[in-house]
């Protein structure tokens, strides 16, 4: 004979409540471990993602910043603005691509307390290094725009300091990104460096003081 489905020798009651009473209690644990864990985030093995966001959202709020305070100058290429102390005549320039967007604000809170004041020169997707150019000038990165803003800045005895922060690994890095060009050629780790050298030496004729960063949060100095 068929043996019931309700037969207490195959389902017991007390079973199924004890079992479900296990996955109450470990579904409700897993749920209070995300919420003390801000969703896991804090976990370590997220560290890489948390600082992906960290520069992603700086460098929107940075480009949103400089947005709203354009400022008209002979500097033609990227977005440019005005940050830190607007009462006082700029005396430096930020230049870069998006990393230098994600250092803006700090930056800017730095000038205001120095009683300092500086041009944002930034160019979203498109490192500053001069005769760089991207694929079909994706990104508005085409040859001479970088080139341009170094000579304006070279040109300019009021403008002493710069701060100069790039994604310079995507050029010539380990990994480097195939879009990019230097000089309208695929580039090499050799004529990258050629060019910070000529650009270096070009800015130590003029008696400009550089930060060159590779990262915001990573920076060398570098004294005339």
């Amino acid at each position: 004979m068929e043996a019931p489905f309700r037969s207490k020798s195959h389902v017991e009651r007390k079973s199924i409540f004890f079992y479900a009473l296990i996955a109450s209690v470990a579904f409700t644990s897993y749920g209070l471990a995300g919420y003390k864990m801000n969703g896991f985030i804090d976990n370590s093995r997220w560290d890489e993602v948390r600082k992906f966001v960290q520069v992603k959202e700086q460098r929107a709020s940075g480009f949103r910043l400089c947005e709203t305070n354009k400022a008209n100058t002979l500097f033609r290429t990227g977005l440019v603005c005005v940050i830190g102390d607007s009462s006082v005549s700029p005396s430096g320039i930020l230049w870069g691509d998006s990393y230098a967007g994600s250092a803006v604000y700090g930056v800017d809170n730095y000038l205001k307390k120095v009683k300092r004041s500086f041009y944002a020169v930034l160019s979203d997707g498109c490192p500053p290094l001069p005769g760089i150019s991207r694929r079909n000038n994706a990104f508005n990165c085409f040859d001479g725009k970088h080139q341009d803003v170094l000579n304006v800045f070279n040109a300019d005895d009021k403008l002493v300091d710069l701060i100069w922060v790039g994604s310079f690994r995507a050029v010539a890095g380990p990994l480097p990104l195939e879009n990019f060009l230097i000089d309208k050629k695929i580039p090499s780790l050799a004529v990258v460096e050629k060019k910070f050298v000529d650009a270096l030496e070009s800015l130590n004729n003029k008696n400009k003081r550089v930060v060159i960063g590779k990262h915001p949060t990573r920076t060398v100095l570098l004294t005339r």
